[in-house]
């Protein structure tokens, strides 16, 4: 555990000197926001992030849906392969998206990362919070495609995306959710008004 322990003390030492830092009382306001998440800085916190919780950042670094979030390989102290994510959020502001991924339940079944470590920091009038996670160990959609290959054609790879979203459906949750009359109303609006909407007969629901 020598490893972890110094982990956390260099998160640690490390909040202690943002707080003391005079950049991060300097407050400016974020611009170009995405569901209340800042579009920009990846460059300088991803860094720092990697800095904080002891990591090394490699090649491969990727942002997130409309840029409201960054991600990419590093190697941890001992060697291992991780992914590090960052996101930032307007100092003084409730994001519930970011809370929830927070308080994401660790449900039983279903494959998804492992968290690792957290940190979090202030600079600039923004909150930026990093995660570790362990990386992922399944052939992705990009992958597949990239490759030129197809999903019909992997049927260990469906069925684990069948028993995945069966498992997930069994889950209570009282979060948002996209419902059926906003999905069929996305299809529609981009692929016009003879565009299958239902994986049932291939129609428009009913009422739509």
């Amino acid at each position: 555990m020598p490893g972890v322990a110094q982990m956390h003390l260099r998160s640690v030492v490390s909040h202690l000197f943002d707080t003391l830092s005079p950049q991060d009382r300097v407050a400016t306001a974020p611009e170009n926001l995405v569901y209340g998440f800042v579009t920009s800085g990846f460059e300088t916190a991803f860094t720092k992030a990697a800095r904080r919780l002891g990591v090394t950042p490699l090649a491969g670094r990727v942002n997130g849906y409309r840029n409201k979030s960054c991600g990419g390989p590093v190697r941890s102290a001992d060697g291992a392969m991780q992914w590090l994510k960052v996101s930032g959020v307007p100092r003084r502001t409730v994001n519930v998206r970011r809370e929830r991924e927070k308080s994401a339940p660790d449900a039983n079944g279903i494959r998804t990362p492992k968290v690792l470590a957290t940190t979090e920091w202030r600079s600039r009038g923004i909150e930026w919070y990093a995660v570790i996670t362990t990386p992922v160990d399944a052939p992705t959609v990009r992958q597949f495609v990239d490759g030129g290959g197809s999903l019909a054609e992997d049927e260990t790879w469906l069925g684990m995306l069948k028993t995945t979203l069966e498992r997930l459906a069994e889950i209570p949750c009282t979060h948002h959710y996209l419902t059926e009359p906003y999905v069929t109303a996305a299809i529609v609006a981009r692929f016009g008004d003879g565009a299958p909407t239902s994986q049932r007969n291939g129609a428009p629901p009913t009422g739509i």
